[in-house]
């Protein structure tokens, strides 16, 4: 694919932020691991856990990870004249990208898009049966605009440490509540099975994490919707698929109860939260005064009719909780 000239489309995000953010969501998770080896072995166990980090940031890059894909059991479109593959196309293109991302859909009724990268670490757009059962095709295009704006902008590295953080941090809470239960049971001999400060912190990591990730994701989902109008021509279908979204995100709440917390999308990381819904459509609808600016008409849109993309019934499509948190 012939490399578009960005010309009228917003900078690109410094690099540098993206990896300050990547080291804050990795010093936590760090933090987190070395705090239950601490409760649990002391400053043996946080020794441990500092070689075992140092093996990783060696070898990881040498070895393919676990696409994320596979686990939400996306299935890849391959069929390049596909009208969601054509449009993810189209709007590669427009945006600069140097090569179309494969398009995955999962099979999920739930409303939901993201961009994450594959075992080879190139970049994947995902996007569920439900969306592209419910929303219009033009809707659908200016949420896959956002996707590819974040891929644009480079936040895919920060949104892999924050994917690995939201599978910790379940595990974290886990373990604070076990040994809550275990000082408990001990308390009446007293011992304790770990410090209560420490089993605290365990017990509170989703609600930090959440907590971090939102502090640290505002820019980029606000930058990532403005290109994305800029690259359709269309605020009025970014926003009307927004408006049509947000029945299906669950509650803030969902991040943080126990005893797994996960929020009721399929999302693989905290690090997507937006701005509340009527504050984002606001933004959204005042972006016609640059796309003015931008070196490309409106999308034209012909819908067409919508053929299941996984050959899943309802039933196999039904959003439920499976492990580690992941909710699909």
């Amino acid at each position: 694919m012939t490399v578009l000239v960005e010309k009228g489309l917003p900078a690109v995000l410094q690099p540098s932020l993206n990896w300050i953010h990547s080291f804050v969501l990795g010093a936590f998770a760090v933090a987190g691991i070395a705090l239950l080896a601490w409760s649990l072995a002391g400053l043996s166990g946080v020794a441990v856990v500092m070689m075992a980090v140092a093996a990783v940031l060696i070898f990881d890059p040498k070895i393919p990870g676990l696409s994320t894909m596979a686990l939400y059991a996306g299935e890849k479109q391959t069929d390049p004249n596909g009208q969601i593959v054509s449009l993810v196309e189209v709007l590669a293109y427009r945006a600069g990208l140097p090569k179309r991302p494969d398009l995955y859909v999962i099979p999920s009724l739930t409303l939901s898009a993201f961009s994450a990268t594959d075992e080879t670490g190139a970049p994947v757009i995902a996007v569920t049966e439900g969306l592209l059962r419910r929303l219009t095709l033009r809707e659908t295009a200016g949420i896959v605009a956002h996707e590819i704006a974040h891929i644009r902008n480079g936040d895919l590295t920060a949104f892999k440490f924050a994917d690995w953080l939201s599978r910790l941090t379940p595990v974290m809470a886990l373990t604070g509540l076990a040994l809550a239960f275990a000082n408990l049971i001990l308390a009446a001999e007293g011992f304790q099975a770990a410090p209560w400060a420490a089993v605290v912190l365990l017990c509170s990591a989703p609600a930090l994490s959440s907590l971090l990730q939102l502090s640290l994701s505002r820019a980029r989902e606000e930058d990532a919707d403005s290109v994305a109008v800029m690259l359709t021509g269309d605020a009025m279908s970014l926003a009307s698929a927004v408006n049509r979204m947000q029945a299906t995100t669950g509650e803030t709440l969902d991040d943080v109860r126990l005893p797994i917390p996960a929020r009721r999308i399929p999302y693989p990381s905290l690090l997507r939260a937006h701005a509340p819904d009527k504050t984002r459509i606001a933004r959204i609808l005042a972006e016609p005064r640059q796309v003015s600016a931008a070196p490309f008409d409106p999308l034209v849109i012909v819908e067409q009719p919508m053929v299941s993309l996984v050959g899943y019934g309802p039933g196999d499509m039904r959003a439920r909780m499976r492990w580690m948190g992941l909710w699909y």
